[in-house]
């Protein structure tokens, strides 16, 4: 994120359990705990880390003022001890939450409307197209590189075919200009064809 502008997350599922009754004392002290100074290594430390997930890194920020560099002495010695451990810079301003906030501005185009439509480009990309996707993986040895973008013909009203790129400029327009099932098959089809298009 640089200068005004940026985007903004989503809650976690561990906050929708909360508002679920026969969850609701199980997901609150899960959340306090995920929110809690060890919950929150666990969430950013690398794995094999001191206090780190075991298995898994799971590469989340954290939210504790803790973690983050602070004219605060007492604060700062702790959040230097973190850095030690965590996957990710936290020292870095471009990913300090608290820095970044002070330039923040939102803007529901770049982050709302496509919350939803986000979930149909994965669903697209790595789901309905997973079986391709995983056999152009092995055969690239994992080391496969594609333009992420694709360009589909979808129809237009007088029954004309238009050339329509997804891209994060566009999509939020295309979910509500075409019916789903249409640019959903059109997507899946187009990725299908991407990860078949890998050589050995």
């Amino acid at each position: 994120l640089r200068g005004a502008g940026g985007s903004a997350g989503g809650r976690d599922e561990a906050e929708r359990k909360a508002h679920q009754k026969a969850t609701r004392d199980a997901a609150l002290h899960f959340i306090e705990f995920v929110l809690s100074e060890d919950g929150q290594q666990l969430w950013t430390y690398k794995q094999g880390e001191p206090g780190g997930p075991e298995k898994y890194t799971l590469r989340r920020l954290p939210i504790r003022r803790s973690f983050y560099p602070s004219t605060q002495p007492a604060i700062d010695a702790i959040a230097k001890e973190h850095l030690t451990h965590a996957a990710d810079n936290l020292a870095d301003p471009l990913i300090d939450p608290y820095e970044v906030a002070k330039s923040f501005i939102y803007y529901k185009r770049w982050t709302g409307e496509h919350f939803s439509v986000l979930r149909d480009i994965v669903r697209a990309m790595c789901m309905d197209s997973g079986d391709e996707l995983k056999a152009a993986w092995a055969r690239s040895g994992g080391k496969a590189q594609l333009e992420p973008l694709i360009t589909v013909q979808l129809p237009e009203k007088n029954g004309t075919l238009k050339d329509v790129p997804l891209n994060w400029r566009t999509a939020p327009d295309i979910r509500k200009n075409y019916e789903s099932i249409v640019y959903m098959r059109a997507w899946t089809q187009a990725f299908r064809d991407r990860y078949r298009s890998i050589d050995r």
